[in-house]
Order: structure tokens, then C-alpha cells, then sequence
């Protein structure tokens, strides 16, 4: 009867200590800077994304200025990132943006931004697929009302710096 028992009690942990493996989450550390260029009408845009190891983040947003290459930033934020499988949440905690009461003749700085986020973290959620070797990325996010320009399709970013 003990054998029987130990035996039963063996098969039991074998058939339930499988259960779900192949359903298993696996939450993702990126580490480094990615950047996605996108050219439209005579016009370059991008974005770059600083991912730091413990989770914070940075997206800077920008245009390029003709042929000089000068990139004038149009907004960025810093925040929060998690990663799990593909699905991919950026939790911004602060968001800066060019002054409205300032007209500009030349592109701001980064350092002209002013703050454009009331004190609540946002989260915007989107899907992120990694390249095997961590050197590219596609994300496209969900569309979140309050941050429009999120809303561009899938972008193709490239790590510049790892």
C-alpha cells in the first residue's frame, strides 16, 4: 500500500508540476539607447528610447532640421518600463514640452521644455517584439487619448548604444 501511495504521489507531482510551462511569462530587461528615424514628406522625425537596467526610461521625440542634421526636440518624458513577453508598458511620471506662451524662432532645447503631465503617473501600454540578438525592436502602441502622437503605427527602432 506505501508503494502504491508513493507511486500515485509521484505521478501526481510529475502530471501537475508541468502544468503550464509552455504558458510561462517572461519579464525582459533592455539596457541601452534604440532609435527609429521615420522620413515623410521631406521631413525627418524620431524618437529615441534610453532603457537603463533598473527599469527606468527615457523617450525623447524629435524633428531633423533639413540637411544640418540639428535635431530639435519636440517633447520627452521619463518614466518606467516593464516588459513581459511582448507586452509592453511605459509608465510616465514626468512629461516635458515646448512652452505654449513661447514662440520659438528656433527650435527649443531640451533643457526649453517645460512640464506638460499633472502629478499622476500615466501608463501606455503596447506590444514590443525584440530581436533575438537585443539590436532591434518593433513597437506599436495602443492609443492612449491624452498622448495623440503615440499613436503612429509600428516603428522600427535600432540600438545605437548599448
Amino acid at each position: 500500500m506505501k508503494k502504491q501511495f508513493l507511486l500515485l504521489s509521484l505521478l501526481a507531482m510529475a502530471l501537475f508540476s508541468c502544468e503550464g510551462d509552455d504558458a510561462q511569462d517572461f519579464a525582459l530587461v533592455l539596457d541601452g539607447t534604440y532609435e527609429a528615424v521615420l522620413q515623410s514628406e521631406g521631413r525627418s522625425a524620431g524618437t529615441k528610447m534610453t532603457f537603463k537596467g533598473d527599469g527606468s526610461l527615457l523617450v525623447e521625440r524629435f524633428v531633423i532640421l533639413g540637411d544640418s542634421g540639428v535635431r530639435c526636440h519636440q517633447n520627452y518624458q521619463l518614466g518606467t518600463y516593464s516588459l513581459v513577453n511582448e507586452d509592453f508598458v511605459f509608465t510616465i511620471n514626468e512629461s516635458y514640452g515646448p512652452d505654449p506662451l513661447i514662440n520659438y524662432s528656433i527650435c527649443p532645447s531640451k533643457e526649453d521644455l517645460v512640464p506638460q503631465l499633472g502629478s499622476e503617473p500615466l501608463p501606455v501600454a503596447g506590444t514590443l517584439v525584440l530581436s533575438n540578438a537585443k539590436k532591434n525592436f518593433n513597437l506599436s502602441y495602443e492609443c492612449p487619448e491624452l498622448l495623440p502622437y503615440m499613436c503612429l503605427g509600428s516603428n522600427e527602432f535600432e540600438l545605437t548604444t548599448p
